[in-house]
């Protein structure tokens, strides 16, 4: 009885690490195959397709197919204030990362110089100063396992925002996989 306990404190205390390796473990092989896969793009099959319907400018994706394999796609979004550029890659099949880009502009694309000396205003449309926010998202057979924000930061993954964001992406790439499938 007193081996048992002792066996259940030992595992009570060291199993977060084993999880915790684990977890460390996955992020580094989905950065190995990620790098692979967008290192050697040009070597891939693609399928295109115009999206509309889901920001006010459309906007367009691509597949990449090793084989009959999808490993990535890509997508864009415009809209009159930003655009949003998404990357989603895959592993036999199932989503492991997911990489948001989100550029917010300082005005609305339309608001040229003319336009703002109109409305007297001094600032007026420049790419330049348009604000990049990148999220990540981490998963293992399909369930988020880590979430970076903006500034590169761990975030709890399994708040409930966070697990309906994961799912958001996956349930994404989904419907952009039967968009893009090889026809």
């Amino acid at each position: 009885m007193k081996t048992l306990l002792l066996v259940c404190i030992y595992l009570l205390f060291t199993t977060p690490d084993v999880f915790a390796q684990s977890t460390e473990t996955r992020i580094k092989e989905i950065n190995q195959l990620t790098a692979h896969i967008s290192n050697n793009l040009a070597d891939y099959d693609t399928v295109t397709a115009d999206i509309w319907g889901e920001s006010t400018e459309g906007g367009h994706a691509i597949a990449y197919y090793d084989g009959k394999q999808m490993v990535h796609i890509k997508t864009t979004h415009y809209g009159e204030t930003g655009k949003t550029d998404t990357e989603y890659f895959f592993d036999k099949g199932q989503l492991v990362l997911a990489v948001r880009k989100e550029e917010h502009y300082n005005r609305p694309m339309y608001y040229d110089k003319k336009r703002a000396e109109e409305d007297g205003d001094t600032e007026f449309f420049d790419p330049s100063k348009s604000i990049t926010e990148t999220t990540t998202y981490f998963f293992t057979s399909e369930k988020l396992i880590l979430l970076l924000d903006k500034n590169n930061k761990e975030v709890a993954s399994a708040t409930a925002g966070n697990s309906i964001a994961g799912a958001d992406h996956i349930e994404q790439a989904h419907k952009l996989k039967k968009l893009l499938a090889k026809k």
